[in-house]
C-alpha cells in the first residue's frame, strides 16, 4: 500500500505548476520545441512519461472516492452524521462536471487529459515528420 501512495505522490509532484491556460499552452509548445531537437528515443521516453503523468481528472476522482469512502466508514463506525462527507463529495463532483471539469481548473499543478494528449500528439508529429520547430499545437 505504501508503494502505491509513494507512486501517487511521485506522479502528482512531477507535474509542473501552472496558473493559467496560456501558461499551460506555452509549456506544451516549449516542451515540444525542446524535444524536437532531441533523439527519437528521448522523445519516446518523454511520451511514456506523459502516459504516466497524473491528470486533474484522475486526482479529482481519487479525492472524491477517498472522501466518500471515509465518510461511509466513519458513519458506519461512529455516527450517521458522517454521511455528510460523501454527500459533499458528490456535490463537489457534480459541480466540477457542470462547470466543464478541468478546462476551468488547474489545481495542484496538474494538467487535463486533453492538455497532456496535445503534447503527446505534438511529439508524435515531431517523430513522424521530423519537425524541428513547432509554433502551435
Amino acid at each position: 500500500m505504501s508503494n502505491i501512495i509513494k507512486s501517487l505522490k511521485h506522479k502528482i509532484s512531477d507535474a509542473s505548476s501552472f496558473k493559467t491556460k496560456e501558461e499551460v499552452n506555452k509549456q506544451i509548445e516549449d516542451n515540444i520545441n525542446y524535444y524536437s531537437v532531441e533523439s527519437e528515443a528521448a522523445i519516446k521516453d518523454h511520451i511514456n512519461d506523459l502516459d504516466a503523468e497524473w491528470d486533474v481528472e484522475s486526482a479529482v476522482e481519487l479525492n472524491v472516492a477517498i472522501a466518500s469512502f471515509s465518510g461511509l466508514i466513519l458513519a458506519a463506525a461512529f455516527n450517521k452524521k458522517w454521511l455528510v462527507v460523501p454527500a459533499l463529495a458528490a456535490g463537489f463532483l457534480a459541480r466540477y462536471a457542470l462547470r466543464g471539469g478541468s478546462e476551468r481548473m488547474h489545481f495542484g499543478g496538474l494538467r487535463s487529459r486533453r492538455e497532456i494528449a496535445r503534447e503527446k500528439y505534438g511529439l508524435q508529429e515531431v517523430v513522424k515528420k521530423g519537425v524541428k520547430r513547432v509554433e502551435q499545437f
